[in-house]
């Protein structure tokens, strides 16, 4: 007698692929017939590999998290691909095609939580210790370019509590940057009592820093920032507020040579500079990744002449609301060539 012909379980490809945003990263959903397999896309030149689950696997059992971000997607997966029905074995699909499964299956938010959980922590665990090298590796390479310490020269004409740096800033960094304030180490803050005369901060880099937003916002008592020219910034993205209301500032030549290609949000960076005029050494900057350059330069009162931004490509961005706002700008032509829209340049004086 033949043996009776096997059956085999019918399996309907759901959806190739789509993706869902996890905190700034992204996991990459690929569904096909009994598989799913998750990627997590960390940026665009470091893709992560996580986990390929098999209809079985499903039965594996992992501790509750309450990682809401985790359970919503897992959440979003199920409810829009697929129901469980486990009293009749069977996956429900959003269209009404059914599939009778042979074993039972348990498939509930306890489960693969916990994995995925895991692997992304080991996962984002491996790559800042791969970023934290290549920042290292960087500065060695570029030694005359970069340094991991900064020093600058705060000056006050009575012993007293200054603002040092921005709070924003602080509570961004507090874990990235230390400081050396006249010979004591100190962690970093954005008040400290400063003596009489010339101050000696250092500022000691460990990894490097993505942004900058604040960092000088209102630090009147900041004298001498030529060593800015040896800030690693390549990796920032955010340099909004930076030297907002830094009202004496007026040697920017230090900051000639920044990498900011990969900034996105320059908002206010020099907005309140009263005493800012020359804003040449900026001409070469690559800001081509900008989206926001709202009140850039607003109320830089002395600032006349913009020609040296003529050059800039400005074509991913999207507000320029006030950027010259209270300027005394003689000539506004050198700004007519940036590729944006009428509307928008209008709205840059104002």
């Amino acid at each position: 007698m033949e043996e009776p012909e096997t059956i085999e379980p019918e399996y309907f490809e759901i959806k190739k692929e789509y993706e869902i945003k996890l905190d700034d990263n992204k996991i990459r959903i690929e569904m096909n017939n009994n598989e799913i397999i998750f990627t997590l896309i960390i940026d665009l030149s470091f893709n992560k590999y996580i986990k390929r689950f098999k209809i079985d696997e499903f039965r594996k059992k992992y501790d509750i998290s309450e990682e809401k971000d985790i359970i919503k997607i897992y959440n979003d997966l199920i409810n829009y691909e697929y129901k469980i029905n486990e009293k009749e074995k069977k996956i429900i699909f959003n269209n009404g095609k059914e599939i009778k499964l042979e074993e039972e299956i348990r498939l509930t938010n306890e489960e693969m939580i916990k994995e995925l959980i895991y692997e992304i922590k080991n996962i984002k665990k491996e790559k800042n210790e791969l970023e934290k090298q290549l920042y290292e590796l960087d500065n060695i390479i570029n030694k005359d370019k970069y340094k991991n310490e900064i020093n600058l020269i705060y000056n006050t004409y009575e012993e007293s509590e200054c603002d040092i740096f921005g709070h924003k800033f602080v509570e961004k960094n507090k874990n990235n940057i230390e400081l050396n304030i006249n010979g004591n180490k100190n962690k970093l803050v954005s008040k400290y009592k400063l003596k009489n005369g010339d101050n000696k901060i250092k500022i000691i880099i460990k990894n490097k820093i993505k942004d900058l937003s604040y960092m000088f916002f209102g630090c009147n008592n900041l004298k001498n920032i030529e060593e800015l020219k040896y800030l690693n910034v390549k990796y920032c993205t955010n340099f909004s507020n930076m030297f907002c209301c830094f009202e004496s500032l007026n040697n920017i030549k230090p900051l000639k040579n920044w990498n900011v290609s990969n900034g996105t949000n320059f908002s206010y960076m020099f907005c309140g500079c009263l005493s800012l005029n020359d804003i040449k050494p900026l001409e070469n900057w690559n800001v081509s990744n900008g989206t926001n350059f709202k009140n850039m330069f607003c109320g830089c009162s002395e600032l006349n002449d913009i020609k040296p931004l003529e050059k800039w490509n400005v074509s991913n961005g999207n507000d320029f609301s006030r950027m010259f706002y209270l300027c005394s700008l003689k000539d506004k032509k050198p700004l007519e060539k940036w590729n944006i829209e009428e509307n928008n340049f209008k709205s840059m004086f104002g």
